[in-house]
């Protein structure tokens, strides 16, 4: 999945990627979303290890929720409740906001 749009303010669209891995067999995937600018790799969105709070599972980003809203990357993104597994799945539905500070994405808000 990816997504473009202006994120750095200066007129021209970045394209944002999202990479999905999930080794043959396995029962569990790695998601990561990579921001290019024209010409190079500008950063990663945060692991979403890193909202994962309390619960064992990190989330999963929903492929088709993710844009560039008012110059910020927005990922739509399911959470696992605490104590629940992988094969509860996630469901827990979230919207989260990213801004890119000129060096790094910062998160804006959860709604």
């Amino acid at each position: 999945m990816a997504a473009s749009g202006d994120i750095t303010g200066d007129g021209q669209p970045e394209t944002i990627v999202l990479l999905s891995c999930s080794p043959r067999g396995a029962n569990y995937f790695v998601d990561e979303v990579q921001v290019f600018d024209p010409s190079k790799l500008m950063g990663e969105l945060p692991s979403p290890q890193t909202l994962q709070g309390e619960a064992v599972l990190a989330p999963e980003y929903i492929p088709t929720e993710l844009r560039v809203e008012g110059g910020n990357v927005v990922a739509g993104m399911l959470f696992y409740a605490v104590g629940a597994s992988h094969a509860d799945g996630a469901t827990e539905a979230y919207t989260i906001t990213w801004h890119w500070t000129g060096s790094l994405f910062e998160k804006v808000n959860t709604s």
